[in-house]
């Protein structure tokens, strides 16, 4: 009798045989829930088909559980939809979760000036899952179905193609706190945020996310640019949602927003869209800057093969993959040949160990950065040529055929020998 259990039909008759007629009647009204919704749904997929000669409605899910893809999903859709001039008639909708409410409120208001576009009230959020799902699953599929791509990969993105607006209350209310912080309209502001496990452990605490640890950056390494950016007048913010550990310093200019009680979602899009310039590393958050084409420097970035599509205006270092067995570096082309779908398990299986960039390299990559965005930076040949050695290597791999940043140029003359 227990294997007849586990099938779902006995399962079901058991629940139904120890609950009596309130727990059958339950299930029955959830079963005519389920099968009338998917019933619906397949009508609705199948009037599609048929009047695809005529119009092509596509189904498209907003990812609005983590900000990277709830703002680089929907920014790269738009950017894709305005550069084919897409006469499809477009319906979406969110997850349940929202990570951001004042992401979906900007979205909503781009949205709504767009014409051929449809979103669903929260309410349906599930009867478009199962219309999206659905629809994958038979014949015929592809042409109504929304891609996603956080990842510019065909240069769609153009400098003055920015979504998202604030309204003038919204920024009235956003200096008013940055006043009260200390920061005037005229204080020019760098966001720097590190990547910690904390923000996904705590707020989507039912998965184990340990396998993006080897992406993790220690806020501490930032600390040396924060200050010496700061005695040259900026405003150095350290942002984050939950983050692992406070900053410690009594610097004034050093502003630890992450911890400091000052925290609002609309003040974190603020700041990413109104700042000099973001310092980060692979996280959701400096899709921030992205979508409001503020230049971003990423350090700690890994896998390095990741950097293709990414802003060719940026500046990145990347860890360095110190090989254990033969007690050597990764060389920039080994380590453009470690898997798109690197984790931390595969690495500890493959004996690397990722390791972070030093206070020292973080601070050259920021101070490139600003002088480059002041046009003082001074390029030299040589930079020029181990920049060209680098993108060689990329044309190698075949991943030069899309945007990509810089390599930091005293990182890259540091580190010249990994260029074989």
């Amino acid at each position: 009798m227990q294997n007849k259990i586990n099938f779902p039909i006995y399962r079901q008759l058991k629940q139904i045989q120890d609950g009596g007629f309130p727990i059958f009647m339950k299930k029955l009204k959830t079963g005519f829930l389920f099968y009338g919704l998917n019933f619906f749904a397949l009508l609705i997929i199948l009037l599609m088909r048929i009047i695809r000669p005529w119009i092509t409605i596509r189904w498209g899910r907003i990812t609005s559980i983590r900000i990277g893809h709830f703002l680089g999903e929907i920014d790269m859709y738009l950017c894709q939809r305005n550069a084919s001039d897409s006469q499809t008639f477009d319906i979406l909708y969110y997850q349940q979760e929202i990570c951001n409410q004042q992401i979906k409120k900007m979205w909503d208001r781009v949205f709504s000036t767009h014409p051929r576009l449809l979103i669903l009230p929260p309410e349906l959020h599930y009867f478009g899952q199962i219309v999206n799902s659905l629809n994958k699953k038979l014949p015929g599929s592809a042409p109504h179905v929304i891609p996603r791509l956080t990842r510019d990969f065909n240069g769609l993105r153009s400098p003055g193609q920015i979504h998202l607006s604030f309204t003038e209350e919204e920024k009235k209310q956003c200096w008013m706190k940055l006043n009260g912080m200390g920061v005037t309209e005229n204080t020019p502001i760098v966001c720097f945020h590190a990547r910690d496990n904390t923000y996904l452990n705590k707020t989507l605490s039912k998965k184990n996310w340990s396998y993006h640890d080897f992406r993790d950056s220690n806020i501490q390494n930032y600390f040396l640019a924060m200050e010496k950016l700061a005695k040259r007048g900026y405003a150095a913010f350290r942002v984050g949602a939950v983050v692992s550990e406070p900053l410690k310093t009594n610097n004034s200019r050093v502003i630890d927003y992450a911890t400091n009680g000052q925290r609002t979602e609309l003040l974190d899009l603020f700041l990413g869209a109104n700042c000099l310039f973001f310092l980060c590393t692979t996280s959701g958050i400096f899709y921030i800057p992205k979508v409001f084409h503020r230049p971003v420097v990423m350090v700690d970035f890994i896998p390095l093969r990741h950097m293709y599509g990414q802003d060719p205006q940026g500046i990145v270092i990347p860890k360095k993959c110190w090989l254990k067995a033969e007690k050597r570096l990764l060389t920039f082309s080994e380590m453009l040949d470690l898997e798109e779908g690197l984790d931390s398990q595969l690495l500890e299986k493959l004996g690397i160990e990722a390791v972070d960039n030093t206070p020292e390299e973080i601070m050259a990559a920021a101070f490139e950065m600003e002088e480059r965005i002041k046009g003082v930076w001074q390029t030299t040949e040589e930079d020029e040529e181990l920049q060209n050695c680098f993108h060689n290597i990329l044309k190698n791999k075949k991943l030069d055929k899309t945007p990509v940043p810089r390599i930091g140029s005293k990182f890259l003359a540091q580190n010249k020998g990994l260029l074989i």
